[in-house]
Parts: structure tokens; sequence; C-alpha cells
């Protein structure tokens, strides 16, 4: 059974121990020291179960590349935060869909 979570102001008995959370896969082989880069796979099709803030319940999410518009950059930030310039970690380029 999840833990008891208060959320504005109302219990909920939410499952959150079985909730996933998604990694980040570099490919070493790929490693270029002078360049400062390496290749990495962001994300994949697979559902993974995250927690839904607006129901406060556990879904299947699936992040679906295809037909996206992809930036020219994002900024790599630990843990979402965005406030702070301490928090970048750095940033993706040259992003592309792959099958």
């Amino acid at each position: 059974m999840g833990k008891r979570r208060i959320y504005n102001g109302v219990r909920d008995e939410a499952r959150t121990d079985d909730l996933q959370t998604r990694a980040l896969s570099l490919r070493a082989e790929t490693l270029d020291k002078e360049g400062r880069s390496v290749e990495a796979v962001l994300s994949t099709e697979m559902p993974v179960r995250v927690m839904d803030m607006r129901a406060w319940e556990p879904i299947d999410e699936v992040l679906i590349a295809r037909g996206g518009e992809l930036p020219a950059q994002v900024v790599l930030l630990d843990t979402h935060q965005r406030y702070d310039l301490s928090t970048v970690l750095g940033s993706v380029r040259e992003i592309r869909v792959r099958d």
C-alpha cells in the first residue's frame, strides 16, 4: 500500500510505491573529450509509471517523439529547478528521432 499523503488539505491513499523514474543512457563509445560531447538516448516510447499531479493518482506516461518539434538546444536542469543558474548541468544539441 502506498504512503498516505495530504494534498490541498485532503488525505489521499494513492499508491506511490510502484512509481518509476526515467534515466539517461549515455553511449560511452561516442565520447569526444575534445568536443565535450557524447551521444545519449533521452527518451523512448516505453510507458513509465508516474504521478499525475492534477488527478493525484499514478498513471502510465508515454513520451511520443514522432511528429514533435525538436528545439535546437535544451538545457539540462537539476531536478527541473529553473529558478537559479546553479542548477544548470549542461545542454543538449543536435536532437534527433531514430527508430
